[in-house]
C-alpha cells in the first residue's frame, strides 16, 4: 500500500483553504491546517508534512518568514507559497521552492506540487 503524502496548508481564509482541502484530499493527499503563521510551524514540527502551501498574506506573520522557520527546522520538506502578485522581493522567496499567485488554477497547484514530490504523473483533481 503506498504511504498517504501529508501536505500542511497555511491560510487564514477557511473558505479558500476548504476548497485547497477538498482538491487535495480528492487527490489523496492527508491535508492539515493552520489558520496563522505561528500554529503552522508548531504544526510543521508535530506533523511533519511531506509538503507545506502557504499564503503571503498570514495575520500575524509573513508566509516568507514562516517558509524560513520551516526551512530551519527541515531544509527538505518543500515549500509552495501563494503570492498576491509576481513582484515580491528576492528575500520573500528566498526559502520557498515554488510560488504561485493567487487565483492560479488548481491544475497548476497539483502540476506544481506533483513536480515538487518528484512524481512524473500528473494527480487528476
Amino acid at each position: 500500500m503506498a504511504r498517504v503524502v501529508r501536505v500542511l496548508c497555511v491560510h487564514e481564509d477557511r473558505l479558500r483553504i476548504n476548497t485547497r482541502r477538498r482538491i487535495l484530499e480528492n487527490c489523496g493527499f492527508n491535508v492539515s491546517w493552520s489558520a496563522n503563521g505561528l500554529d503552522g510551524l508548531i504544526q510543521f514540527r508535530f506533523f511533519v508534512p511531506d509538503l507545506v502551501v502557504i499564503d503571503y498574506d498570514l495575520p500575524d506573520i509573513s508566509g516568507d518568514v514562516i517558509a524560513a522557520g520551516m526551512k530551519k527546522i527541515n531544509a527538505r520538506i518543500p515549500v509552495l507559497m501563494f503570492a498576491p502578485h509576481i513582484f515580491l522581493p528576492p528575500s520573500a522567496i528566498a526559502n520557498v521552492d515554488v510560488c504561485l499567485i493567487k487565483g492560479d488554477s488548481p491544475e497548476l497547484l497539483l502540476a506544481r506540487i506533483n513536480e515538487l514530490l518528484g512524481n512524473s504523473t500528473a494527480m487528476a483533481a
